[in-house]
């Protein structure tokens, strides 16, 4: 219709007419465009917001997990110093069962697992759009400084942790520690041949020093995991209250 109606003005020379339907044409063509962005825009605004609130349920799981954790490391930190009181004053009345258990703790590590998968979607160039500036960036920004803050500690004690233990303190017996463990009663009890020398790792300075550096990184860990659960109410807190800057 329109290209019949250009066609006839270009015949009678009406420059009017054409310059008319030409406007009409790219106005038609430009709000078109402006509409589908407009729909598009819109789209990704809602996928954001429906991002941003998977992101506090993801994150008030995590602040369970991370509740957790953070009792576990006080409850390790706490049998580190009676592992490490109990060799200080060893003697021939000391529970070296009791020892065999907190040696059995003392020589592995723990890690922290929380979700991000959803944290991660936002990411996205489309949903960054919506966040840029406002305070849920800036929250999440801090939460990944403090995940990964705890992440190099915890790095750090799997490196204390990650030596050959029986090679580095042939006093030790892993086979007598494994005899401390409470038995599940599918296999047959089988009396250790080998015992741990107490005596010796009592005085063994490098294991002393080794527990004593483990037990100041758990203690970084656990105000690290204390941390992150901050940042992580906070988050919770800046998406409920919105991403508007």
């Amino acid at each position: 219709m329109i290209l019949q109606s250009v066609s006839k003005a270009i015949r009678e020379q009406n420059w009017f007419a054409v310059a008319l339907e030409f406007v009409i044409v790219v106005a038609g063509v430009v709000i078109g465009f402006q509409l589908s962005q407009l729909a598009q825009t819109q789209a990704e605004e809602r996928r954001a917001e429906e991002l941003l609130t998977l992101v506090a349920a993801e994150m008030t799981t995590n602040q369970t997990t991370i509740a957790r954790y953070r009792e576990r490391l006080e409850l390790d930190i706490g049998q580190m110093t009676e592992l490490r009181k109990g060799l200080a004053g060893f003697d021939d009345e000391s529970d070296t069962d009791q020892l065999s258990w907190l040696l059995s703790q003392a020589v592995r590590s723990r890690g922290l697992n929380v979700e991000t998968a959803v944290l991660d979607q936002l990411g996205d160039a489309g949903i960054q759009r919506f966040i840029q500036g406002s305070d849920v960036e800036a929250a999440v920004r801090a939460w990944r400084g403090s995940f990964g803050a705890l992440r190099r500690s915890e790095e750090i004690l799997e490196e204390i942790v990650g030596v050959d233990w029986q090679d580095r303190y042939p006093a030790m017996s892993f086979e007598a520690i494994t005899s401390a463990f409470p038995s599940f009663g599918v296999a047959e009890a089988v009396p250790p041949r080998f015992e741990t020398d107490w005596s010796a790792l009592s005085q063994d300075a490098d294991l002393a020093g080794r527990l004593a550096v483990k037990t100041l990184n758990m203690e970084a860990a656990y105000l690290r995991a204390e941390q992150l659960q901050e940042r992580t109410a906070e988050l919770i807190e800046a998406i409920e209250t919105g991403a508007d800057p």
